[in-house]
């Protein structure tokens, strides 16, 4: 009998120690839901103006594509001058995010890492390789000519594949109005 009354409190004191620790996670989450998506919203900004800095506006576009997390109507005085989306694809890690701003007649004009998962190194590889000078200019027909940058082949082709999703994105919304 004794057992069983030692074995009742203590699961009792755990049950309630855990629903202490669940009340604290909750308020915590509330408190901090606020700032971390204002942060996450600025930070898409500072992202969207650092690869179309032309631009002084972004509107979202809701667009159903795979890969494609985000996507933004660019204007200055009141015209577009271009898109940007925010791509997810798969480098030698995982979720490889690229924001790719493309301009009004479908050409790559800006590239930004906004996160990757890639073994250290690789990212400023594939840059300092030319990969993203070499993207720039280039559209949904001449993006499948741009070349891998040698030892950083899968975070070249994350970097590829996310370009080219945000071609076929702004493709399908200016084909729509």
């Amino acid at each position: 009998m004794r057992n069983v009354s030692t074995i009742l409190k203590a699961t009792v004191t755990l049950t309630l120690i855990c629903a202490l620790v669940v009340a604290a996670l909750a308020v915590t989450n509330l408190v901090t839901q606020g700032p971390i998506a204002e942060n996450e919203r600025l930070a898409t900004e500072t992202a969207c103006k650092t690869v179309m800095p032309s631009a002084t506006a972004f509107e979202p576009i809701e667009i159903a594509r795979d890969g494609v997390l985000e996507m933004y109507k660019a204007t200055a005085d009141g015209e577009t001058v271009g898109y940007v989306v925010k791509t997810s694809t798969k480098g030698k890690g995982n979720a490889f995010v690229l924001m790719t701003a493309v301009s009004v007649d479908g050409a790559v004009v800006g590239l930004e890492v906004v996160s990757d998962n890639e073994t250290a190194g690789y990212v400023n590889k594939v840059k300092s390789g030319g990969l993203f000078e070499a993207l720039n200019g280039t559209d949904a027909a001449t993006v499948g000519e741009v070349d891998a940058v040698a030892q950083a082949t899968k975070t070249s082709s994350a970097v590829l594949s996310g370009v080219k999703l945000a071609l076929e994105a702004v493709g399908e919304v200016s084909t729509l109005g």
